[in-house]
């Protein structure tokens, strides 16, 4: 399935719901994918303790950016929903015109 701009616009509704899910799928398939072109490249063995490794870093890495992400998210929700009191002003200046004839 594609989403293009213009099902942005028209399924805004639609994207919130389902495009994380369908991202998060998407990039698990690239991210398996690209470890096993790693994997045959490097010529390592996937039992290896060095290829766990490398493998748990990766995850950290994927880990770490969803934690960031979700905080950015919730961050700017916080900031953009929360009452914020406004300070009272301690000076306030009234401009009054007359008209002269």
């Amino acid at each position: 399935m594609h989403v293009s701009i213009t099902d942005i616009g028209r399924r805004g509704r639609w994207l919130v719901f389902n495009a994380t899910p369908f991202v998060v799928n998407r990039i698990t398939t690239r991210m398996n994918v690209c470890l096993q072109e790693n994997l045959e490249l490097l010529q390592a063995q996937d039992d290896s303790e060095i290829w766990t490794a490398y493998v748990d870093y990766v995850d950290e890495v994927v880990v770490e950016g969803f934690f960031n992400t979700i905080q950015c998210s919730l961050k700017f929700l916080i900031d953009n929903t929360s009452p914020r009191p406004e300070p009272a002003s301690l000076f306030e200046a009234i401009l009054e015109l007359k008209v002269t004839q």
